[in-house]
């Protein structure tokens, strides 16, 4: 699932960056690494994504929750 997959369109975390085989791939905590979720099963990652991913619920994300944090930090000059 390296190339684009009918999922993406639906994804609506800004860090999603693609899918691999039961992985889902995110921005990296310095912009130039990927962060990645592996799941069991490709059915596991496709609940989460539906449930987190393409939702307005991304921010319960651990990942984005992270890099949301990151990113407020180095705006406000905290790093």
């Amino acid at each position: 699932m390296s190339k684009a997959s009918f999922m993406d369109k639906y994804v609506q975390c800004p860090f999603f960056k693609r899918f691999e085989i039961n992985q889902v791939c995110c921005e990296g905590v310095n912009g130039a690494s990927t962060s990645r979720m592996a799941f069991r099963s490709m059915k596991e990652m496709k609940d989460y994504v539906r449930r987190v991913c393409a939702s307005s619920d991304y921010e319960t994300c651990p990942i984005a929750k992270g890099l949301n944090q990151y990113w407020e930090d180095e705006l406000n000059g905290k790093k």
